[in-house]
């Protein structure tokens, strides 16, 4: 049924605290600015403040209200909200299902009648947005089916971070065991490097078994993995001399500097130029030299360019490639490679699993909001 948003929901609107509160020191409550650290479904938190003004309770769903408009989380407890959000609540307490139905409405939402897209949303046109509310039944079954799925990404996503932990400290012990080696360089690691093609966006997009996909900066942000990538195909005209091959190491170098990926299988993939690709010597396993660049001395090392100016910059090749690393034996390196060969197979083996658990969620969403899918012999 056909119902005014503000008819089946409390709305609280953001409004940021003084900077002057914000501490990264897990002081006070924590704090959303906006949409920045949004996951699939829950919020990161990377800032709190001693002095909150405006509260998104536990489970209420969390939304943009400023470019990009619309994109919704789950507040996984309070939440101090700055003004780039909103925060909605079932009157019914149904906060799963409304957070798939807003996730269902989310183009419906961006765009006013006209078609112009919203830079931002104010409290009256949230109040007054028209949205196709489920029976209450419905709206029990439906979130129960869809959030069966979700803790199940959920929970291969905690097991892929607790396996990630644990091969980063196994790397840690391994440099520790081999501190009396040598110091080398990046540039003495690599033997091709350089960044992406030029304007690949602008690329013809082709056919989806004929193109070539494209790793983006927004991939490597939004933690796509391998399997999502290139929504878009482009053309391999112009760009078969960026194609990736395995063992090749990409890192970003705009937007957020210092994300990286391997590329462990073969794949008709290049990336845009903001990325760097690195290909590894004959005197380093690339596994190796990627898991340096997952460390917390490399971040901070990355990061540091950051807070030399006020704007963001684009990372310099030259200066990724003066990052020091341990010069281990190749011998060495492959032993230790080999020993978490496993860990990293089951890694990749649940991210297929979450591809696939994602795709179904998301074919499912919109028959079950549209009743496509009967539920009346569905029980909970």
């Amino acid at each position: 049924m056909l119902k005014k948003l503000k008819d089946q929901c409390y709305i609280v609107m953001g409004q940021s605290p003084s900077s002057k509160y914000y501490n990264q020191c897990n002081n006070g409550i924590p704090f959303l600015q906006g949409r920045k650290t949004f996951g699939d479904k829950y919020p990161k938190i990377d800032t709190w403040t001693t002095k909150p003004l405006k509260i998104g309770i536990k489970n209420s769903v969390l939304m943009s209200v400023r470019a990009p408009v619309g994109d919704v989380n789950i507040a996984p407890f309070d939440i101090c909200i700055g003004r780039g959000l909103a925060s909605i609540k079932m009157k019914n307490n149904n906060n799963q299902y409304l957070y798939y139905l807003l996730k269902n409405n989310i183009e419906n939402i961006k765009r006013k009648s006209s078609g112009t897209v919203f830079e931002a949303i104010s409290r009256s046109d949230l109040e007054n947005l028209v949205l196709n509310f489920n029976s209450e039944e419905e709206q029990l079954k439906i979130e129960k089916i869809l959030d069966n799925i979700d803790k199940k990404i959920e929970l291969n996503n905690k097991l892929n971070n607790n396996l990630q932990e644990l091969i980063l400290t196994l790397y840690k012990k391994f440099i520790e065991d081999n501190s009396e080696a040598e110091e080398a360089t990046l540039e003495d690691c690599v033997k091709k490097i350089g960044t992406g093609a030029d304007a690949i966006q602008r690329a013809p997009i082709v056919d989806y078994d004929t193109g070539i996909r494209c790793i983006r900066v927004g991939d490597m942000t939004n933690n796509r993995n391998c399997y999502e990538w290139g929504f878009a195909k482009m053309t391999d005209k112009d760009f078969n001399n960026y194609k990736l091959d395995i063992g090749d190491i990409v890192i970003t170098r705009t937007a957020v500097n210092g994300l990286s990926y391997l590329i462990e299988d073969s794949m008709n993939i290049v990336c845009n130029n903001g990325l760097i690709r690195l290909k590894v010597n004959e005197n380093y396993n690339p596994l190796y030299i990627y898991l340096t660049m997952k460390t917390k001395d490399f971040y901070d090392y990355i990061h540091r360019i950051d807070s030399e100016t006020s704007v963001r910059p684009n990372m310099k090749v030259d200066y990724l490639t003066s990052y020091k690393i341990k010069k281990i034996s190749l011998e060495k390196q492959n032993q230790f490679c080999d020993m978490i060969k496993s860990m990293r197979q089951r890694q990749k083996e649940i991210e297929y699993e979450n591809n696939n658990l994602t795709q179904l969620r998301d074919t499912l969403l919109p028959k079950l909001m549209n009743g496509e899918i009967n539920l009346e012999n569905i029980e909970i």
